[in-house]
């Protein structure tokens, strides 16, 4: 079946569809070091050439806002794309950096860089591209036309230095960066001209009433059911300052000790939106001839900042330790790039900063440790320093163990709409209204078959968006403490076997996932439903016990 097929509460169906790529790239790099007295001066140029070739087959999606809309036939919206030729997708990179690493005095070093970097647009090969874009064309630009303006002055500066004043008698450090950073995005956020060749339609109840499965008969008799994928043709390249300043100190026992603050912003970070929309006044289109277009542009932004604490002690007497604790806010809009996983289309197309808050990712507080002891039993320890047979039995024992703390990630609550209850008929990524003075707890306490209080959401009047902000729900925690135990029996001086036992989760803790944020289904909303880990490996699986053996040499 060419269409994937979307319900409110059940698992979306993936389709039959297809799709086909062949990527390559092919770099030439050039590094040199030059060291003159105090000044150590490294230089290097990369030119890359990218090659990427997609094409896919015929596909769509049938959406129903409910089981009995699914039962009765009655589609919400649905879309279909032509199957897409193979294309030829070429572009080229260049990178230029010079930096000077400066020894100003024995307890002071500045680092002083520069770096050019230069991401050339997409183009296709035989011209069978068509950029799409509203503002520079009105549409559909001629075949062959440039996917977007390339950007020539992306130019990032660093500056680091590491001084250890004498009045701390060297046991002091103090080490500060700041940098500037540019960067090209996902190449496949870039190349959205390449599926306009061929035909895209959308199609939505609220313009055309009666919908319903099979369609293909609506697709050409209806009007504006063309929606090519439309790309910013003025876009700019991804920008992040980035900062940080760490004080690092020897400690008593072998310790070392660090405080750092790290920080850092997105700008004009890739974005999913969409574009010509119906216009709640008039029940028209900006552009009648088309129907509501994907647009991809950079108008999103994001901030992170973090304090970290940590200890680590160097392998000392057959023990080492580390421990450390992080405090940090991840915050955005949204944004699309670096794996898309927090990629979220606006509820309001015209008011992106409303999706401003924490990101998907953000997790405020995290506690790690970790040691390593050497059983003090066998050749040298102090428990075991005479020759015997009990000292190659007693001796090479280790124990090892990693504890990990997390708190809750963020959960979205979101209701499933149809198109015609939503202003300008755009019924993506919307959210309840959030009820004044309700807690988002449940009143006996969050519990996995109750994670979050349903009394406190509202399905939003017709015509209307929700109140209801992004990601303002939390999630379960995590605690994890694996252990290991290893015995190594030496063969000769450069071989040796090592017998280990592994417990991950030792104590068996239910490592749980995120709830279910959507409210469409009352019965599932709030519920967990799997854990943190679905896979056999990793962080947050079951307790599980493993054996290995090794042969070092």
């Amino acid at each position: 079946m060419p269409y994937s097929l979307a319900v409110a509460g059940f698992t979306t169906l993936t389709s039959s569809r297809t799709k086909e790529e062949d990527d390559t790239s092919f770099s030439f790099i050039d590094n040199l070091s030059l060291t003159r007295d105090r000044h150590l001066v490294r230089a290097g140029i990369e030119a890359r050439r990218v090659f990427t070739n997609p094409g896919t087959s015929a596909g769509g999606t049938l959406s129903y806002t409910s089981r009995d809309a699914l039962l009765s036939n009655q589609l919400d919206s649905a879309s279909v794309t032509a199957p897409l030729p193979l294309k030829k997708l070429r572009k080229t990179q260049m990178f230029f950096f010079i930096q000077d690493e400066y020894k100003a005095a024995r307890n002071l070093t500045l680092t002083l860089g520069l770096r050019y970097q230069y991401f050339d647009v997409f183009s296709e090969k035989y011209g069978r591209a068509v950029p799409f874009d509203f503002a520079t064309c009105g549409g559909f630009c001629p075949p062959g036309s440039e996917f977007s303006v390339p950007r020539k002055n992306d130019i990032d500066p660093h500056f680091g230095a590491a001084w250890a004043p004498h009045i701390f008698q060297g046991k002091t450090v103090f080490r500060l960066g700041a940098g500037i950073y540019h960067g090209d995005g996902q190449l496949e956020d870039q190349n959205l001209p390449a599926s306009n060749d061929v035909e895209r339609y959308s199609l939505s109840s609220r313009q055309i009433p009666g919908l319903a499965y099979p369609i293909d008969s609506l697709l050409t008799r209806a009007s504006g059911t063309l929606s090519p994928r439309a790309q910013n043709r003025q876009r700019k390249d991804e920008t992040s300052p980035q900062w940080g300043l760490t004080i690092q100190q020897e400690l008593p026992a072998h310790f070392v000790g660090a405080i750092s603050y790290s920080g850092n912003r997105g700008i004009h970070l890739q974005t999913i939106n969409y574009e010509n929309v119906i216009d709640a006044t008039t029940g028209l289109r900006p552009y009648p001839e088309y129907g509501q277009a994907e647009y991809r542009t950079n108008e999103s932004s994001s901030t992170f900042h973090s304090l970290q604490i940590s200890a680590h002690r160097y392998l000392n007497a057959g023990w080492t330790f580390a421990a450390s604790y992080m405090w940090s806010h991840a915050i955005n809009d949204g944004s699309l790039g670096g794996g898309e996983a927090d990629a979220v289309a606006p509820q309001n197309v015209f008011c992106r900063k409303c999706e401003r808050s924490s990101s998907n990712q953000d997790v405020r507080h995290v506690f790690s440790a970790n040691s390593v002891f050497q059983l003090p039993f066998g050749k040298d320890k102090r428990f075991m320093r005479r020759p015997g047979v009990l000292r190659g039995t007693l001796g090479g024992w280790s124990l090892s163990w990693i504890a990990t703390a997390r708190t809750g990630q963020p959960v979205n609550v979101t209701i499933k709409r149809a198109s015609s209850d939503v202003p300008n008929g755009y019924n993506l990524s919307q959210r309840p209204d959030l009820l004044p003075g309700i807690s988002l707890v449940p009143p006996s306490g969050q519990t996995p078959s109750q994670w979050i209080n349903p009394a406190a959401f509202r399905i939003p009047a017709p015509g209307a968006s929700g109140t209801a902000g992004r990601n303002i729900v939390r999630g379960p925690g995590l605690v994890q403490i694996d252990v290991a135990f290893a015995k190594r029996f030496a063969i000769s001086e450069r071989s040796a076997i090592e017998l280990r036992g592994e417990a991950f989760n030792v104590l068996n803790r239910a490592q749980l996932g995120n709830p279910s944020g959507d409210i469409t289904v009352p019965a599932q909303f709030g519920i967990i439903q799997s854990t943190v880990n679905t896979t056999p490996i990793g962080t947050g699986t079951p307790r599980q016990l493993q054996l290995m053996l090794r042969v070092v040499f």
